[in-house]
């Protein structure tokens, strides 16, 4: 097949794991011998020159900084206009160049709705890549309005259901024409709950490359003089690193735990939000208990994780994460939060503990429940690394081509 992938961001400039994973299935889709070619923004590439061929940096974000690509950014009217227009031709220039079977739309958040449309009525196969909300955020719309109302307005929960069925099945939604991979069933959930529908859709969990963290099977469990904690992500309000700050200062200040540190790794250009962190750092009188640091290269990862006794993962909200899957492979126990698409990786008691989001005091009990048990943590880490190979890339990358395959011959099909 020939493949065209449309992602806002593709590496060597991403924010997170949503852009390295996009390159990774291209990759693997490639050594499969399938003809690829990249679509994405020209953000950070300045005089950048491809070391391969086929990807094109042609599209424009809506991002006018681009030292903090969470900046709002204000445009004028005539100025989205005219965003909008050259990226409806940048895309109908790479589908005229590549010529593709295909086209695989990842992330589009930073663009416009109308692009957005315009590439839902692209007369080719397409199929959308749905690991984050940058969908449902596109659709707005009538249903979760009427949603909202009807939360409101009924309170008995069974004739509220009824209600919402009836508004999904009458057609109070936002139909796209392209079918959808969901990442998690999370993302199915949300996805129904918005009204956000699509031609046809399956399920494929997010995987990692995972040679890297099996290849040394973690065997030290006993936590030594201090007991050192990790957070990786980005450093950004639905993550939820403040309420990791105030475990620590329930641990610190209200159990006495002093012998417990924990390092913050991850991108730091959303600067409101790290000086938010950083405040409460002092406020907390944790300093010589927190550090922040940037992220690592990927091909350290596994040895970071290693480094420390446990991994805490206090997302707000959270499609489906791919550091969470590196943290159970490579053998450290594991506290996350029960939000999003965590429980679908995190096995509460059997590879890992999970609280209630956002309970701060919930998870210094589990911390403190972790930090306690080294055979708890022994079990957890082990039955962690065990479970990772249901999220390896090859377990991944073979039923998303599956469906790639299908949904290109229901389109030939349909037009022989």
């Amino acid at each position: 097949m020939k493949i065209l992938f449309i992602s806002n961001l593709y590496p060597p400039f991403f924010v997170g794991g949503y852009e390295r994973t996009c390159q990774d299935v291209a990759e693997a889709l490639r050594a499969k011998g399938h003809e690829i070619t990249i679509l994405t923004s020209d953000f950070k590439a300045g005089g950048w020159v491809e070391p391969t061929s086929g990807i094109f940096r042609t599209l424009k974000l809506h991002v006018r900084n681009e030292a903090n690509i969470y900046e709002h950014s204000a445009y004028s009217g005539a100025e989205l206009g005219r965003l909008n227009e050259h990226n409806i031709r940048a895309f109908d220039e790479a589908v005229r160049r590549a010529n593709p079977d295909l086209v695989f739309a990842w992330n589009l958040y930073f663009f416009g709705q109308p692009f957005m449309g315009h590439i839902d009525r692209v007369p080719r196969p397409l199929v959308y890549f749905v690991s984050d909300n940058w969908v449902e955020q596109f659709f707005p719309g009538p249903y979760r309005d009427l949603k909202g109302r009807l939360a409101a307005q009924i309170k008995n929960e069974r004739l509220r259901r009824i209600a919402l069925w009836g508004a999904r099945r009458f057609g109070v939604r936002n139909r796209l024409k392209g079918a959808a991979i969901f990442s998690s069933r999370f993302m199915v959930r949300l996805h129904k709950d918005a009204g956000v529908t699509f031609s046809d859709s399956t399920r494929v969990y997010n995987g990692v490359d995972l040679s890297r963290f099996l290849e040394k099977k973690r065997t030290r469990y006993e936590i030594e003089s201090v007991a050192n904690l990790l957070f990786a992500g980005r450093i950004v309000d639905v993550k939820g690193v403040h309420l990791l700050l105030e475990a620590m200062k329930i641990l610190v200040h209200g159990k006495g735990l002093r012998s417990i540190k924990i390092d913050l790794y991850g991108d730091q250009s959303h600067w409101r939000y790290v000086e938010k962190i950083k405040t409460l750092i002092e406020e907390f009188k944790l300093q010589e208990f927190v550090r922040m640091t940037p992220p690592v290269p990927q091909d350290e990862l596994a040895d970071l994780f290693r480094k420390y006794d446990i991994y805490v993962f206090p997302s707000l909200h959270e499609p489906f994460s791919i550091t969470l899957i590196q943290a159970i492979a490579a053998g450290t126990p594991v506290v996350a939060s029960d939000a999003g698409g965590n429980l679908e990786i995190v096995r509460d008691g059997k590879n890992g503990l999970a609280y209630s989001k956002g309970d701060a005091r919930a998870l210094a009990g589990c911390l403190s429940k972790m930090l306690s048990d080294v055979n708890l943590r022994r079990r957890l880490g082990e039955q962690g690394a065990c479970d990772a190979a249901r999220f390896s890339l090859p377990a991944m990358t073979g039923p998303i081509e599956a469906y790639l395959k299908k949904i290109v011959s229901q389109k030939t099909g349909a037009k022989s």
